[in-house]
């Protein structure tokens, strides 16, 4: 299972940098109709539509990164001193809840997606269907889901033959990949 979540990490962290490359194009279109709202009365068109995007797009896919890299966000102070094993278990329960939480929200987004593609509305500016901006949910979720469950297999493997948790190791900006 280590091979699955590796190419998991290792896609996950390419994933993160696209998202950071979004984010560059956002802070960018985003000078550019400031740039050209102050030399004229017209700046980039569809710059709400462009950023909206590009931030929902940078911030879930970077989430499966978080969970792969264990870079989240983790309370760790309680925990920490448990015996090894009581820390896979409470790992794994922590998986298990992600992986329900996750799905769930998959499972509505792509309804609410889908009632957004039915309705046929569309932004004023750029006239993209309102649906498009569910995508970028559902990717993510679908990604972390699986990250989650690739995550909870290797936890589960681990605990079954008495090994430790590895520490994280990957950083999401490798320069040297």
């Amino acid at each position: 299972m280590t091979g699955l979540v590796e190419r998991l990490r290792s896609l996950a962290l390419r994933l993160a940098n696209a998202a950071q490359a979004l984010l560059l194009a956002a802070v960018l279109v985003t000078i550019a109709d400031i740039a050209l709202r102050s030399m004229s009365l017209s700046g980039v068109p569809g710059t709400v539509d462009l950023m909206q995007l590009a931030v929902m797009w940078a911030a879930l896919l970077a989430i499966p990164a978080a969970f792969l890299t264990g870079e989240h966000v983790a309370i760790d102070l309680f925990t920490k001193s448990l015996p090894m094993r009581v820390q896979q278990v409470l790992r794994l329960l922590g998986l298990a809840l992600a992986v329900a939480a996750l799905a769930l929200i998959a499972w509505y987004g792509a309804e609410q997606a889908w009632r957004e593609h039915t309705a046929g509305d569309s932004t004023q500016t750029l006239g993209f269907p309102f649906g498009i901006y569910w995508l970028p949910l559902l990717a993510g979720m679908a990604l972390s889901s699986l990250a989650c469950l690739a995550l909870f297999a290797e936890t589960l493997a681990r605990l079954w033959r008495g090994e430790p948790d590895p520490a994280p190791e990957a950083k999401l900006a490798d320069p040297g990949a």
